[in-house]
C-alpha cells in the first residue's frame, strides 16, 4: 500500500510516525498545509467477519491516541481518518479489503457564562454527538457543568450536579462540582510532600492535611482555550502552573481535553510536563445522578466496582493506613453490584469514620482484560429509574467512591438545592497520600518527562442511540 501511495504527486508518505501516545501506521500529507492530510490505521483479520466494526475500532484508535496532535502545530486545519481492515485468503490468492472513512465536523458551540473579577469573561463550550447526547464545559476551572443523556424513554436528563453561574463556580472550594483537580487529587498528610530530599509544604485546608491541592485550586482558575482541529469534537484547556504554585515544585504545563464520541463517551485526557520533579495526579470531581441532577438521592443507583481491595483509612481525617484490605464480607464489596444505599449506614468502622462511602478502591488487574488503549474498567453504575448506565474506564490504579455524604442543601443550578447523598463521585486517581506512602504507586513525575493519563465515562440507555445510528 505504501508503494502505491508513494506514486501520489506532491504528497509525502510516512509510516510508523511517532506521536505522543504511540506510532501511527500511515500518514499522507503535503508540504502545502491547505491540502488535507490523511491518517490511516490498518488492521488484519483472520476471518472476514467484523471487518466493518474493526474499521471503526481503527478510527477510534486514531482519535484516542491523538495521532493527529502535531498536525495543527504544523499548520494543517483539518485531517481525514481512514480505518482499513484486511482479510487475506491464501486459497484464492487475493485480499478482501473493507474501508471506513470518517470525516467529522467539530460541533462545538461557545457562549458567554459570565464575568469574574469584574472584567474576565468566562465561556461555556457545548459539544454534541449524533445520538442525542451533549456535554458543556467551561474555561473557568476546566469544569464539566452539564451532561445531557436521553433516558430509557428518550427524554433528556442532565446527570451532573453543578452551579448556575460563573461566580458560584469561582467560589467552588468545598464541593468541587465538576472540577478539574490538580496538581494532586485527594489528600496529602501533613500538607507536605518530600521530593528529592526536600520538603515542600502546601496549605492545610482539611485539618492538618491538604485536600485537592488547597484553596487556590485549578478549579477556580481561568484556563486558556485551544481551539480544536477541524473534525475533532473536543475542547482543550491549557494552564501554566508556575514553580511554587500551591507549594509544589516545577513549572508545570498542563492541558485537559474533553472529547465527546459517537460511542457516547466523555473522554478526558490530561497531559502534563514539568521542568522539575513534581506531583502529577489530576482528576475530575463530577457528582453524578443518573436520575437527573434535580432528582434527590442516589441511594437507589446500582454500583459495581471492579475492586477486590480498598485502602482503609486511619480515622476521620481519611488518611490511608498504607495497607490494602480485602472487601470480602464487608460493606465495601461492590463486586457483584448493589445499591449504593444498601449498606451505606452499616455499623462498620470505616463507614463511620467518613459518614458513608468516601474511600479509594484498588482497580483489579483483571479489569484490564478486553479494555481499550490500556484502560481498565473501574466501575459500572445503573439507575433503575431512568435506565441510564455509566461505565468508567481509566489507566490509573485507583478510584475514589464518594457518596455526597457532606452535601448540605447546597444551592445548585436551576434553583435546585443538593442535599446529603444527592450525587456520587468516581474520581480516578493514584491512591490518597500516595506521594508520601512508599507502599503505594507513586504519582511523582520526573523533570521534562511528559505524562498522559485518560479517563472515560461511557453512557448507555434504551433511549440513547449508539454510534450515530438513525432511529
Amino acid at each position: 500500500m505504501i508503494g502505491v501511495l508513494n506514486n501520489l504527486r506532491d504528497y509525502l508518505v510516512k509510516s510508523n510516525r511517532e506521536s505522543v501516545t504511540g506510532r501511527l501506521d500511515i500518514l499522507v500529507c503535503s508540504s502545502n498545509v491547505s491540502k488535507t492530510p490523511v491518517i490511516m490505521e490498518l488492521k488484519v483479520l483472520p476471518t472476514y467477519k467484523n471487518m466493518e466494526s474493526t474499521c471503526d475500532t481503527a478510527i477510534r484508535q486514531i482519535e484516542e491516541k491523538a495521532y493527529d496532535s502535531s498536525l495543527p502545530e504544523e499548520g494543517y486545519t483539518e485531517v481525514l481518518f481512514y480505518g482499513i481492515a484486511f482479510y487475506l485468503t491464501h486459497r484464492i490468492k487475493k485480499a478482501i479489503l473493507t474501508l471506513t472513512l470518517m470525516e467529522r465536523k467539530s460541533i462545538m458551540n461557545r457562549t458567554v457564562f459570565g464575568v469574574v473579577d469584574g472584567e474576565k469573561e468566562v465561556s461555556l463550550f457545548t459539544l454534541k454527538n449524533r445520538n442525542g447526547m451533549e456535554i458543556t464545559v467551561s474555561d473557568l476551572g476546566a469544569v464539566l457543568t452539564r451532561v445531557i443523556v436521553p433516558d430509557q424513554e428518550g427524554q433528556p436528563r442532565d446527570v451532573v450536579l453543578g452551579y448556575g453561574s460563573a461566580n458560584e463556580y469561582r467560589k467552588n472550594t468545598s464541593t468541587y462540582f465538576g472540577s478539574t483537580i490538580g496538581r494532586n487529587g485527594n489528600r496529602l498528610e501533613g500538607a507536605a510532600v518530600t521530593l528529592e530530599g526536600k520538603v515542600f509544604c502546601m496549605t492545610p485546608n482539611e485539618g492538618k492535611n491538604n485536600l485537592h491541592s488547597g484553596p487556590d485550586g485549578y478549579q477556580i482558575r481561568l484556563w486558556n482555550v485551544k481551539e480544536p482541529a477541524e473534525g475533532r469534537n473536543e475542547v482543550t484547556f491549557v494552564l501554566e502552573s508556575p514553580d511554587g504554585d500551591q507549594g509544589f515544585p516545577g513549572n508545570l504545563e498542563l492541558s485537559v481535553t474533553y472529547a465527546l464520541t459517537e460511542d457516547n463517551e466523555i473522554c478526558i485526557t490530561y497531559k502534563g510536563v514539568s521542568d522539575a520533579e513534581t506531583v502529577f495526579n489530576p482528576t475530575n470531581h463530577s457528582y453524578f445522578n443518573l436520575n437527573g441532577h434535580d432528582s434527590g438521592t442516589i441511594l437507589n443507583h446500582v454500583l459495581t466496582l471492579m475492586a477486590d481491595f480498598y485502602t482503609p483509612v486511619r480515622d476521620s481525617a481519611s488518611i490511608p493506613t498504607g495497607e490494602t484490605a480485602n472487601v470480602t464480607g464487608t460493606p465495601m464489596d461492590f463486586r457483584q453490584g448493589k445499591a449504593i444505599g444498601a449498606e451505606i449506614d452499616a455499623d462498620y468502622e470505616q463507614l463511620q469514620f467518613t459518614g458513608g462511602y468516601d474511600h479509594n478502591f484498588v482497580i483489579s488487574q483483571s479489569a484490564g482484560s478486553g479494555s481499550r488503549m490500556g484502560l481498565s474498567k473501574a466501575a459500572v453504575v445503573t439507575s433503575p429509574e431512568s435506565g441510564i448506565s455509566m461505565e468508567v474506564e481509566t489507566d490509573r490504579p485507583g478510584v475514589q467512591l464518594y457518596a455526597g455524604n457532606f452535601l448540605n442543601e447546597e444551592p445548585g443550578k436551576d434553583g435546585v438545592k443538593y442535599g446529603k447523598r444527592c450525587g456520587f463521585c468516581l474520581e480516578t486517581q493514584y491512591f490518597p497520600n500516595a506521594a508520601n506512602e512508599p507502599a503505594f504507586e507513586s504519582p511523582i513525575i520526573k523533570a521534562n518527562e511528559p505524562c498522559v493519563t485518560k479517563t472515560v465515562y461511557r453512557f448507555k440507555s434504551r433511549g440513547l442511540k449508539q454510534g450515530g445510528e438513525d432511529r
